[in-house]
């Protein structure tokens, strides 16, 4: 039986990816600045700063060090710098060849004193909607022990990365590698609890907002509400309510409506049941109520999203952007 997360993370499809190596050098950094591009930085060896938003500052930098790895989904602006009193930066990373090419910049004119490979990635809009929605724009992941994670492979080094993108069959290769990084770092992200919110801030999640979580993606189909996940947990409505929206960076019944969302729009893709029988298994209590909040969620119908495989893809899904704004839900319960 295939789980929850598993569902999410299938729909990882990357079409392009590049690869670069960048050096940064004492009191250097560079922008990225909100696109349509998945990023990820691995750092290598040395310490960064990574900062969130428009703020500046050092008390609002997140120290990078060898093993840790940014994802950034491309709804953030954010800025990688050498020292965290120097935010204040206007360069942005040049855009590298890709395929089996990988390109080193130097960033600032003097020593380099951090090494970290950055990956860009394509990813199919229309797969990447559901994990937009369930993921925060930005997630950190801090090795601790100053090595690459297990799984990095070819992306634990820079020489291994360079013979790994070598040669033909490299193209392929190097989207497999950005699909396995995206995944392993969205994974450990949602089996942790954690969010960008917490990691800037620093704050501790409660064990009782994991628990949550948990519990909402275990059984999204469940009628969840505040009260009732509260009382699950052994909080108040009021305390859960506050302490999971710091922590998670949304409201209860916005989440389990993206658990929601993520797992119907596999369901579209990889299966040909009819909309009543999605609906249900996602906790609706009739095919109308899911096409209501799909199309509320994605802009396009779950028949549009369903069809945009076998026929060209209409307007909707064609334009379908990466980063819509925040949308407010209906809970689910208001639905049955």
């Amino acid at each position: 039986m295939t789980d929850n997360l598993s569902n999410l993370l299938s729909l990882v499809a990357v079409q392009e990816a590049r690869w670069a190596v960048a050096r940064l050098a004492v009191d250097a950094g560079f922008q990225c600045p909100a696109s349509k591009q998945v990023q990820c930085f691995l750092m290598v060896d040395g310490t960064a700063y990574l900062h969130i938003g428009g703020s500046s500052g050092k008390a609002s930098a997140v120290r990078l060090s060898a093993g840790d790895i940014v994802l950034s989904l491309g709804g953030a602006n954010i800025t990688i710098a050498e020292n965290p009193n120097s935010m204040r930066i206007t360069e942005t990373l040049p855009d590298g060849p890709s395929h089996d090419q990988l390109p080193w910049f130097q960033i600032g004119k003097q020593e380099p004193r951090a090494l970290m490979i950055v990956g860009r990635f394509e990813i199919e809009p229309v797969r990447w909607g559901p994990i937009k929605r369930a993921v925060p724009d930005v997630v950190i992941t801090h090795s601790g022990t100053g090595e690459p994670p297990y799984w990095a492979g070819p992306l634990g080094g820079v020489r291994p990365l360079q013979l790994a993108l070598s040669g033909d069959g490299s193209a392929a290769l190097s989207r497999r590698l950005a699909e396995v990084c995206v995944i392993q770092v969205i994974r450990t992200h949602e089996m942790t609890g954690r969010s960008n919110v917490r990691q800037v801030e620093g704050a501790a999640v409660d064990p009782r907002i994991t628990e949550a979580v948990q519990l909402i993606n275990a059984k999204p189909a469940t009628n969840w509400t505040v009260e009732s996940l509260a009382r699950k947990v052994g909080m108040s409505r009021s305390v859960f309510s506050e302490a999971f929206d710091k922590s998670i960076g949304e409201a209860p019944i916005r989440y389990l409506t993206r658990v929601r969302m993520a797992i119907a729009a596999q369901m579209l893709r990889n299966q040909s049941a009819p909309l009543i029988e999605i609906a249900h298994q996602v906790g609706y209590s009739s095919d109308i109520s899911l096409i209501r909040t799909f199309k509320r969620f994605f802009g396009v119908t779950p028949t549009e999203f369903r069809n945009h495989q076998s026929e060209s893809e209409p307007r909707e899904i064609a334009n379908f952007p990466l980063t819509h704004p925040a949308f407010v839900f209906d809970g689910p319960t208001s639905h049955h």
